[in-house]
């Protein structure tokens, strides 16, 4: 890895970068029209103990106000019992929800709380709020709950990450409880939940966009750079730096490189012939009978 090191350094930035608009993309700029459903309606998709309090006056807001329950999430219902062989079962359609976010731990003096803000027939907006046990808990449910609220309409674009207590939002201080959200929301999934079923076409267009913007980096760092370097004038300039550098590991970056760079090329051209179909598409227009 000695070698490889510089390389790494230079690219974490980069990568978490990349990852982090890869997996925190809002649904407004993902094209093609409302969100598939990436959830089955009748499947039970992820259920468990969670510790459950629904949005209450602010008297009545306490830490021990939080009640065990056992949930069961499918693309219809997030329904919840007080065990798993409970027969009765209260239920929050999987329609109404608006969103799914993280809580601050301030708010309740709490970790790993989340918030599922639904909205009822009238437009009353109503907020349940759901400990997990650790942080891969929470991060799971946070992506199977988007997931399969991920086709409703009327998302919220704003809201507290915090709770409304002492007469104030413990987030943003504001003091009306109908105030603007101080936070954006999210409705894509998280980091901790790769085995989930992603969205191929928002996957796949968001990859190749961050490929296509790198593109003309990677040229100029490896095959640029390594034309020039191969000068007699530059070896001998740098023969005094190379001494501790290893040949083999920078010519294998330089081939990856390159075929990298190949990959690309077969793509843009693949785009652009898809593209052009459907421009004769839409000139020659639907055939008569």
């Amino acid at each position: 890895m000695a070698p490889l090191h510089p390389f790494l350094l230079q690219s974490i930035l980069r990568v978490r970068d990349f990852l982090d608009q890869l997996v925190d993309v809002d649904g407004e700029e993902e094209a093609g029209g409302p969100a598939r459903a990436l959830v089955p309606p009748s499947v039970t998709v992820r259920e468990g103990y969670l510790l459950k309090r629904k949005e209450e006056p602010a008297s009545l807001a306490t830490r021990f106000a939080f009640k065990k329950r056992y949930f069961w999430l499918s693309g219809e219902t997030l329904s919840y019992a007080k065990s798993p062989d409970w027969q009765m079962r209260s239920s929050i359609p999987v329609s109404h929800i608006r969103a799914v976010e993280r809580v601050d731990e301030g708010a309740f003096q709490l970790p790993h709380v989340m918030q599922v803000v639904t909205q009822d027939g009238s437009g009353t907006l109503h907020t349940t709020y759901l400990q997990c046990k650790n942080v891969n808990d929470l991060n799971q449910w946070l992506s199977a709950l988007r997931k399969a609220s991920a086709p409703n309409p009327d998302k919220l674009a704003t809201c507290h990450p915090g709770a409304f207590r002492g007469a104030r939002w413990t987030c943003c201080l504001q003091a009306e409880l109908s105030a603007a959200g101080c936070s954006h929301t999210h409705s894509a999934v998280t980091l901790g939940d790769w085995s989930d079923p992603l969205d191929p076409d928002a996957e796949t267009q968001m990859v190749y966009r961050q490929l296509l913007l790198g593109r003309d980096q990677l040229r100029m760092k490896f095959l640029e750079d390594f034309n020039m370097d191969s000068s007699p004038e530059a070896d001998m300039e740098d023969s005094g730096a190379m001494e501790g550098a290893c040949p083999d590991a920078l010519a294998g970056q330089r081939e990856a490189a390159s075929r990298l760079l190949e990959v690309l090329e077969d793509l843009n051209r693949a785009h652009e012939e898809f593209q052009q179909q459907e421009q004769r598409k839409a000139v020659s227009g639907p055939r008569g009978p």
